[in-house]
């Protein structure tokens, strides 16, 4: 007796692959209309999918590929396997019409469907099942061929896979883990396939002019006939993208800080129209919003002279409550007394940080800006600065703008008198640089933060001069020499 499974679902047409030079862009394709089957209407509206990849060769070649998931996108559009995992079956038959395994689970026999064929119009045969196989050498192929005894080929439409011995992860290995499923024609020696995509041209306007356009194909379709599609392989340019038909700007995504690096972006984009260095445009940038910034230094500033006013009376009061462990209740009662102290001097504890922590979500919005848009890629600045999406390569920037963040820290009244607390405010200047060294952030965002730093200086100078810091008394030494 035998166990088998089939599938009635949509046919894909096995094609040539196509050989090119590795590029960094966008890979979208818009499925804009479908032929179905005699027995369905065809499928309405549109489906986009978008890769943001270097393309690799390789990856158009089923006998090449590697032990990563990101090659199968191609595979998908230009090329079908036997078997391969589809949305709801992870082993679904394609180019398969059924798949059967021997009671002893040592041969697997697939029947070819019926009218399959390649994109020159010849038929998938047996052979040509055999053949990729035989011809496939990517992520694990020894381990794969070495379970294969032998392949059998009765006829046109029959292959029979007969194993060295009971494998239950055949399938698994053959439909998805490897790209020996993946059908090519009969003799094509590795890197010598060719994509016919442009068969079949229609009438179109070409720069206001009649001519004619190719009407693009590729591997898939959902009936005898191939799919329509659309294709837009280049770079990832929102201004591009945005004019084509559908638009695609929508592509263009900078991960979870998008609220904000996507104001950010189009604020630099707009700025570049009249500066034409990006990195002056985000010096311009920084200083628009520090201005903007500005009021909210203003009143974190009042709010920590106001803290530095209390700081000897709330010492006091921690003095009082430092012999109780952390878990005593009398300490609940500390913290009544410094809310208290706060309340009656009217402060807000978290306003001194508020300007600050406003300040983070800007820098990873940026970060992301600069990182995601192709119009930072290798945009120079100045000097050594010759790529504002990748890190100062001396780290020059890191290490000014550290110096920029301490000097700003000394200016600053502090609002603590803990000495642990007032060294960590010393030392985060320098962790910011060197995380800056470290990591690969960008130097554009190392521009926004030096910017950042040297106007923070000039305005905590001229807070400094406006509202002078008074010297403060520690609380119980104001009376000690009153008669």
């Amino acid at each position: 007796m035998l166990s088998s499974f089939s599938s009635s679902g949509p046919l894909g047409k096995a094609s040539r692959s196509l050989l090119v030079r590795p590029l960094v862009g966008l890979l979208a394709i818009a499925v804009l209309s479908g032929v179905a089957g005699s027995a369905r209407a065809a499928p309405e509206g549109q489906l986009t999918w978008a890769v943001h990849v270097t393309l690799a060769p390789t990856w158009f070649d089923p006998a090449e590929t590697s032990g990563i998931i990101t090659p199968y996108m191609v595979l998908y559009a230009i090329h079908d396997a036997m078997v391969k995992p589809m949305p709801g079956n992870s082993l679904a038959p394609s180019l398969a019409e059924t798949v059967t395994v021997s009671d002893d689970k040592l041969t697997y026999a697939m029947t070819i469907r019926q009218g399959a064929k390649f994109h020159d119009g010849t038929p998938v045969t047996a052979e040509d099942v055999k053949f990729s196989f035989e011809r496939y050498r990517g992520a694990q192929a020894a381990q794969i061929k070495g379970r294969v005894a032998s392949i059998e080929t009765p006829d046109a439409r029959h292959v029979r896979f007969k194993l060295q011995s009971p494998w239950p992860d055949f399938l698994t290995f053959y439909a998805s883990a490897t790209g020996a499923g993946w059908v090519v024609p009969n003799g094509a020696a590795p890197g010598t396939l060719q994509t016919r995509y442009w068969k079949d041209f229609h009438p179109a306007q070409i720069n206001g002019q009649p001519g004619a356009e190719p009407v693009p194909e590729v591997a898939t379709a959902s009936g005898l006939q191939a799919l329509a599609l659309r294709v837009y392989v280049g770079p990832k340019d929102y201004d591009v993208l945005k004019h084509m038909n559908p638009p695609l700007h929508g592509l263009v995504n900078f991960g979870w800080m998008e609220f904000i690096a996507d104001p950010l972006f189009h604020a630099l984009k707009w700025l570049h129209k009249y500066i034409p260095n990006w990195g002056w445009a985000i010096v311009i940038l920084t200083l628009v919003i520090n201005m903007a910034l500005f009021p909210l230094r203003i009143s974190s500033y009042k709010t920590t002279m106001k803290m530095q006013r209390v700081g000897p009376e709330i010492k006091a009061i921690q003095e009082r409550y430092k012999k109780y462990k952390l878990n005593d209740p009398r300490k609940a009662e500390m913290n009544k007394e410094v809310m208290a102290v706060y309340s009656r001097e009217g402060i807000n504890p978290a306003g001194g940080c508020f300007q600050m922590f406003l300040q983070m979500p800007i820098w990873f919005g940026l970060n992301n800006a600069l990182r995601f848009a192709i119009e930072m890629r290798h945009a120079r600045w100045f000097g050594w600065i010759t790529d504002l999406s990748a890190r100062d390569p001396y780290y020059v920037l890191p290490v000014m703008m550290g110096l920029s963040m301490y000097l700003v820290s000394k200016m600053t009244p502090m609002t603590s008198t803990d000495p642990q607390q007032q060294m960590m405010m010393k030392i985060m200047p320098i962790t910011m640089a060197g995380i800056f060294i470290i990591s690969p952030i960008s130097s554009g965002l190392a521009v926004y933060i030096l910017t950042s730093s040297l106007v923070g200086i000039l305005q905590q100078w001229w807070l400094n001069k406006q509202h002078p810091v008074t010297a403060v008394v520690p609380a119980g030494k104001g009376g000690k020499n009153k008669k």
